[in-house]
């Protein structure tokens, strides 16, 4: 039998120049092993969507979970029911933080600005860098998950995963205001952003169908003319490990393989549809909220066999949103047929809508929070997904993560980097107390400046995580105005 250890202990299955990454399974871990930090690692995720929330909702939401426990209602307000769903096995109310009241105050337009008309790449550059960026000179800061996966070094094949659906790009997109302040998240520092995989297919192709020590183009080329998938190349190995499995261990293994086998087939299937350009989308047989869900397995699997531990996943770019219709969101049976860009900016709808103006602006701002329920609806999907692995403690992949949900905005309409929704999914191995809603600045008037910043909050995900925060030269931690840890979260 082939199936190798790595530093770590780490196990692999191999054949044909394919090596396929294993779970963890007690059965191969030294007698009397009780695990380790290979085998209990933590993970932190931020899953990233455009263009903010109807906060008139999200202030619903607040009045409503105030100072209460998340199980203490029948089921989470508004556009967060889709996170405890339990008729879809999707309650996460005992492993979530919602949180109200942060500002990104770096993210927002400043007088001595240069250029006025770049709000949406100066939001989308600063969330999670907290460093405020004009339109020239070109200047970011290193994001917090390159903090993290600094830290956590090179433990794993790849030390951070960035991803999207949309390539990001360089150059000016409007005026002098640079594409990669728009198109990315992750920066590894003020001058380089970090590409996306934004394909699924070379997504599945860099993290199982190659390996950490490489597998040449010309080898994945005549498997896949052979059409041997990657579990065809490593079956003798997987079926010689079977063998020597407890029985909980035989189950987990042909979970993850049945899992990396379909994930395979979807992207497989993806890639060679028959494409055509709608909106700059390569569209295919394969619709954006499939592509979107393909993206959630291959990050559950990717965190699942231990490949990395720090991941960001752009759902679009900042601002620009869907370029298209949302037209697979329904709002009063009728498919919402302009984008999330237009409805977030709820204001000024378009004169083409029926209605009076305030009409229109109700009707813009429903359309908004039914987006806003499909983006949480896929975002449970990936935790379903996460919490369906159970390691050999009894708790599951996502007890081990901490995944951050944001926007760069808050109220889209103002292009307002302020009160920040952020929902926090997993305890990141029992670092954060879940369960609950918290609420920061409470009180402070509108207009001054909230002690409690976003930058703070990234500092206490990172400190929580085992990560220690370096001192700047100005004295602060981290971005413009990150400072501390926040009370109240952690353990």
């Amino acid at each position: 039998m082939t199936v190798n250890a790595a530093p770590g202990r780490r196990r692999f299955l191999r054949g044909l120049g394919a090596c396929l990454a294993l779970p963890v399974l007690a059965s191969l871990l030294p007698s009397g092993a009780e695990g380790g930090p290979d085998e209990k690692p933590r993970r932190l995720l931020h899953y990233y969507v455009p263009n903010g929330f109807n906060m008139g909702a999200w202030g619903a939401i607040t009045a409503t979970l105030a100072g209460k426990e998340l199980t203490s209602q029948p089921s989470l307000p508004r556009f967060l029911a889709p996170l405890s769903d339990a008729g879809k096995g999707h309650d996460f109310r005992k492993k979530l933080l919602v949180l109200s009241g942060l500002d990104n105050a770096p993210g927002n337009y400043r007088p001595e600005d240069k250029d006025s008309n770049g709000a949406h790449f100066q939001q989308t550059a600063s969330f999670l860098t907290g460093t405020h960026v004009d339109s020239s000179p070109f200047s970011v800061a290193k994001s917090i998950d390159q903090v993290v996966a600094e830290s956590f070094g090179y433990v794993t094949p790849h030390r951070s995963l960035q991803l999207g659906l949309h390539p990001g790009s360089n150059g000016n997109c409007s005026g002098n205001w640079p594409c990669a302040y728009l198109g990315f998240v992750s920066w590894a520092d003020a001058q380089t952003p970090l590409a996306q995989l934004s394909d699924p297919y070379e997504m599945f192709t860099t993290l199982f169908a190659s390996n950490a020590t490489g597998v040449s183009a010309a080898e994945l080329a005549r498997r896949k003319a052979r059409k041997l998938r990657v579990l065809d190349v490593v079956g003798k190995d997987a079926k010689t490990l079977h063998g020597k499995l407890g029985t909980s261990d035989r189950a987990k293994l042909e979970q993850y393989l049945t899992a990396v086998d379909e994930a395979e087939l979807k992207a497989s299937a993806m890639s060679a549809a028959g494409t055509c350009e709608v909106s700059g989308f390569s569209s295919g047989n394969w619709t954006y909220p499939e592509k979107v869900d393909l993206m959630a397995d291959l990050m559950a699997l990717a965190f699942k066999c231990d490949l990395t531990r720090v991941i960001t996943f752009m759902r679009q770019a900042g601002g620009a949103s869907f370029p298209g219709a949302y037209d697979w969101v329904e709002h009063e049976g009728k498919k919402l047929m302009e984008s999330k860009h237009t409805y977030s900016h709820w204001s000024a709808p378009l004169a083409s809508e029926p209605g009076t103006l305030q009409e229109r602006q109700a009707a813009y701002l429903a359309k908004l929070e039914a987006i806003n329920t499909w983006e949480l609806e896929r975002f449970a999907y990936l935790l379903g997904k996460l919490d369906a692995y159970v390691e050999p403690d009894g708790k599951t992949l996502l007890d081990q993560c901490v995944v951050v949900f944001g926007s760069e905005l808050g109220e889209p309409d103002k292009h307002l980097a302020n009160d920040l929704p952020i929902i926090v999914a997993g305890s990141g191995g029992g670092a954060f107390i879940t369960g609950k809603h918290v609420i920061f600045n409470s009180g402070v008037p509108v207009g001054q400046t909230k002690p409690d910043t976003l930058a703070d909050f990234h500092i206490t995900v990172a400190t929580q995580l085992g990560v220690s925060m370096k001192t700047h030269a100005d004295g602060k931690k981290f971005g413009e105005d990150g400072t501390k840890v926040l009370p109240g979260l952690g353990t």
